[in-house]
């Protein structure tokens, strides 16, 4: 006996596609809000929490590592309030710090990219 066609909003093939919706709400998650919302948003757990947690922790450590060597050369002309001090010691401490941060805050974006690129494409 024949089956009967399926409505053709159900079938198969229209079910496997992502909905545009939830997808753009993945990419929007990941990509305007935090690494791993939007694999959150997904229900991949594991890959969202530990994306969240390693965005997180990153950036706490990239801003505490620059903060280190910032603080560690100015300490002495902060604590003998002399502008002129001051000044030098940050033209010979930035150039280091600032390195630092360029290739942390490129290794975050590279992970916020990822992010936003996998929300979107494993949306259901």
């Amino acid at each position: 006996m024949a089956q009967p066609p399926e409505p053709a909003g159900d079938s198969a093939a229209a079910r496997s596609q992502p909905a545009p919706r939830r997808s753009h709400r993945a990419l929007l998650l990941s990509a305007l809000v935090c690494p791993g919302l939007g694999q959150l948003a997904n229900g991949q757990w594991l890959k969202g929490l530990t994306t969240l947690a390693g965005t997180v922790l990153g950036t706490v450590a990239l801003a505490a590592h620059a903060a280190r060597l910032l603080l560690r050369e100015l300490a002495a002309p902060l604590a003998e309030a002399d502008p002129l001090a001051l000044a030098e010691a940050w033209a010979q401490a930035w150039p280091q710090a600032s390195r630092s941060l360029t290739l942390g805050g490129a290794v975050l974006a590279l992970v916020w990219a990822w992010s936003a690129w996998d929300a979107h494409r494993h949306a259901r």
